[in-house]
């Protein structure tokens, strides 16, 4: 279902309890899910009632989906274990295609990229060299699993999103596993920290545009989580230097919060002691500029989102259909009874017989107009789209009724304009229309007829009893 624009609204509250019933029959993905705060997702997201499609390079992997699914062969499968490297393309294809295929509704609705690792792994950019002999290159495993990996994941499932009904039944749902050294200073831990940095930033900038396509897309920050991969005697020397333990749990339960609750999207969780939140986590309320003390960021933050206007929509943008506000001319009250039929707002039809200059200005949208098309190419319209483009604003000539127009030299050195002529396409230009038709996004306004019919329906457009377009074609 679509989604509102993000803006800020201030921190969630953690205290409500999740539905769990909305994870109900919802098709979930975990990378990394064999072990550790992974495997704590799958249980709960099992025992809520998704199916999970579970990924990891451990072999464990595959004893928990035997124990999951159980021994009853009557009964459907609850997961699917699918062994694969986020940082191979291959691999993760193999895990959404099982999950789509798999899943009880061959869906795709909630993608936890969760897999990453850590400094334990060894961190390539920490060992010093001997300054006397060459430097080693880095292999930045890291970097290459943390980033590569997720972007792999998200790339996936922005693409397995897309291939579902939007409906409210199903959910677009994309959450990031990462860390709360994207907050703190974490000394040694280069490679690590500067991929959780990433990964917030990577949200924080998604999350502009994401609602486009009707993703949401969070980030969950864990602290220090008791695993049994620590001795008992390493965690007893943590505790006793300050540090203060999350549990497994409540990572799974800020995952099982903003899954099971549509309205949340922009935001990072953290997993904290529950000394400090009883429920295991909270929002970190530090990814907008709120505070009047932050006034050139929030300034700069808002120039950044005015000056880019970039879309995250198929590259064929159809006005209506990106949400754009659309004034409409014609001289033919039909063609304009059937823009209101498309959604255009009678307030924003130009009636026939007034001018279209007069139009801008009386409902003071001078200044205001970003782009003219102008379907005619008449003196009268090329002069009117000159008149009623903003400043920096664009003009795109289609129309050819006049072979001669002519480009007031004044008026388009002091608004600087762009001027555009353009009749035909390209071919990636038509397999995106028709992308948008087969979702009826737009509905095409054109007739047809026979090429032999050419004289009769020359004489029909002389009539005036062609109503829009007509395209010929051939016998065969």
């Amino acid at each position: 279902m679509p989604i509102p624009k993000y803006t800020y609204n201030g921190p969630i509250d953690h205290t409500i309890p999740p539905n769990l019933g909305n994870a109900r029959n919802k098709s979930v993905i975990v990378t990394g899910g064999a072990n550790g705060m992974g495997e704590a997702m799958v249980r709960a997201f099992v025992a809520a009632g998704a199916f999970v499609t579970f990924g990891d390079m451990h072999p464990r992997g595959a004893e928990i989906e035997k124990e999951l699914n159980g021994t009853d062969s009557n009964q459907a499968p609850k997961v699917a274990f699918v062994k694969c490297d986020i940082r191979e393309w291959d691999d993760m294809i193999n895990l959404f295609e099982t999950a789509k295929n798999k899943s009880p509704h061959n869906s795709v609705d909630v993608v936890i990229a969760n897999a990453g690792i850590s400094r334990s792994s060894g961190d390539s950019l920490w060992n010093l060299d001997d300054p006397n002999g060459p430097p080693t290159k880095p292999d930045l495993k890291i970097v290459r699993t943390n980033l590569d990996g997720t972007f792999y994941t998200w790339k996936l499932a922005v693409h397995y999103f897309r291939k579902q009904p939007d409906t409210a039944e199903r959910d677009r749902c994309f959450i990031i596993t990462g860390s709360m050294v994207a907050y703190i200073d974490s000394p040694g831990n280069w490679e690590y920290t500067a991929t959780k940095h990433g990964l917030r930033g990577f949200m924080k900038t998604v999350r502009r545009s994401s609602w486009e396509q009707g993703i949401r897309i969070n980030y969950v920050a864990p602290c220090w989580i008791r695993s049994a991969i620590r001795t008992k005697e390493y965690e007893t020397w943590l505790i006793e230097n300050g540090i203060e333990f999350g549990e497994q749990a409540d990572c799974a339960g800020a995952m099982m919060k903003i899954a099971c609750d549509k309205t949340i999207n922009g935001r990072s969780l953290m997993i904290t002691p529950r000394s400090k939140a009883e429920q295991g986590f909270m929002d970190v309320n530090q990814e907008d500029y709120a505070d009047p003390k932050d006034e050139y960021f929030i300034n700069k933050q808002t120039t950044q989102l005015r000056i880019i206007e970039d879309k995250w929509l198929d590259d064929y943008k159809v006005v209506l259909h990106i949400g754009a506000r659309v004034i409409i001319s014609d001289v033919r009250q039909e063609r304009l009874e059937e823009a209101k039929k498309i959604g255009v707002p009678e307030a924003d039809i130009v009636p026939v017989g007034k001018s279209v200059q007069d139009f801008v200005r009386e409902n003071s949208l001078t200044g205001k107009i970003d782009t003219v098309l102008d379907f005619v190419g008449k003196d009268q319209t090329f002069q009117d789209a000159q008149a009623i483009v903003r400043r920096g604003g664009k003009m795109v000539c289609i129309g050819t009724l006049d072979d001669t127009n002519v480009i007031d030299m004044k008026i388009g050195i002091r608004k600087r304009l762009s001027i555009i002529f353009t009749y035909g396409g390209q071919k990636r230009d038509i397999q995106e229309v028709l992308n948008l038709i087969s979702k009826k996004a737009i509905q095409p306004q054109v007739e047809d007829a026979r090429l032999r019919d050419f004289p009769t329906v020359l004489k029909a457009l002389c009539d005036g009893k062609i109503k829009a377009r007509v395209a010929l074609l051939h016998d065969d």
